[in-house]
């Protein structure tokens, strides 16, 4: 059966993961307590693209489930084209540009080919960093690896289940997302739960439909109330990072996504047999869309700056979404005409 309300799903989470990488594009300056809150609901979309992903671990794979097919699978459409992007990204940004990614974290003073290149090199393809979003590669092909671990999560009972996403979630908030996104095990123990929850979305969809339908906006008046929480005790908004053992007040992010997650689930099923062809068109390109946007935000604003133009304006942050997302379309429709099928490997559409 396809899920019409996940292809809207997946559109909805990856437009967010553009609009949260395009504050600066637009030039907004999160500054008032009612812009705070919606920044902070906005940033931070990849624990909805996380849960996705779990969902469909057990609605697509789980019953079929063999190991090495499951990982084939997520070698050619996610490891491969994060490998070709990201050696293009060394070679733009470190060799063309000579604009090192991280050069304060990943080179040091030491002469040598290893030092000056291979330690540096290395580094990019282990944490992502080639381009500001690859982290999310390493730590959830991370997670692809467990899953044998979270086929014995499925067959387990539901206290057992429910005690494990709580208790992550819990270790989630006080570990917070890595320093600097520098971490593959942090990443992968601080989105776990949000994973596994996908997978209890799919155990139990009806069940969670039925108990949440008409009372869904309970939940995003929780994600609301999260948002807004974060913003008046903590004085700050969005994604926190830090190292996993520094003492920090907790991490309301957690709660907050966890609660928008189950939003639009329940919200969305009822256009299960509803379908739209734009945001169909803009899930299935999703991964292509996650790849090559980081480019386009980069290029237009080395482009916009050639020419001395600044934008500061908070209402050109859905115009700045609605072109980096069309062009990173536009661009991954060339490169599926150029390559053909072999484009799943370099884009990962």
């Amino acid at each position: 059966m396809y899920l019409h309300s996940f292809s809207h799903f997946r559109a909805l989470a990856i437009v967010l993961v553009v609009a949260g990488h395009s504050y600066g594009l637009a030039g907004w300056k999160v500054d008032s307590l009612p812009e705070q809150v919606l920044a902070s609901l906005i940033t931070g979309a990849t624990g909805l693209f996380v849960f996705i992903s779990g969902f469909f671990f057990h609605f697509v794979f789980y019953k079929r489930f063999e190991y090495r097919a499951f990982m084939r699978k997520k070698f050619n459409a996610v490891l491969l084209p994060y490998l070709a992007l990201s050696t293009l990204g060394i070679v733009f940004y470190v060799y063309l540009l000579g604009q090192p990614p991280y050069e304060d974290q990943f080179y040091t003073d030491k002469p040598g080919l290893w030092n000056e290149h291979l330690r540096p090199i290395w580094l990019y393809y282990w944490y992502g960093a080639a381009a500001f979003p690859y982290w999310y590669i390493p730590f959830i092909m991370l997670t692809f690896l467990m899953a044998p671990l979270h086929k014995r999560f499925i067959e387990s009972s539901l206290p057992y289940q429910v005690a494990i996403v709580a208790g992550l979630a819990l270790l989630a908030m006080l570990i917070h997302r890595p320093l600097y996104n520098l971490s593959n095990l942090q990443a992968a123990l601080y989105f776990t739960p949000f994973y596994l929850l996908g997978i209890c979305a799919s155990l139990y969809a009806e069940p969670l439909r039925r108990y949440f339908y008409g009372r869904e906006w309970t939940l995003l008046a929780a994600a609301v109330f999260f948002a807004l929480l974060e913003a008046v005790l903590f004085q700050r908004y969005g994604n926190t990072h830090k190292l996993p053992w520094m003492p920090a007040a907790p991490d309301l992010m957690v709660p907050q996504k966890i609660a928008l997650c189950l939003f639009f689930f329940v919200w969305l099923r009822r256009f299960d047999d509803v379908p739209n062809a734009a945001l169909n068109q803009v899930a299935g390109m999703s991964f292509a869309i996650f790849f090559l946007h980081p480019w386009v935000l980069d290029f237009t604003g080395m482009a916009l700056r050639s020419q001395q133009i600044y934008f500061s304006q908070g209402w050109l942050l859905p115009l700045a979404v609605l072109w980096v997302t069309a062009l990173s379309m536009a661009l991954a429709l060339l490169c599926k005409r150029l390559l053909g099928q072999h484009s799943l490997r370099f884009i990962g559409w």
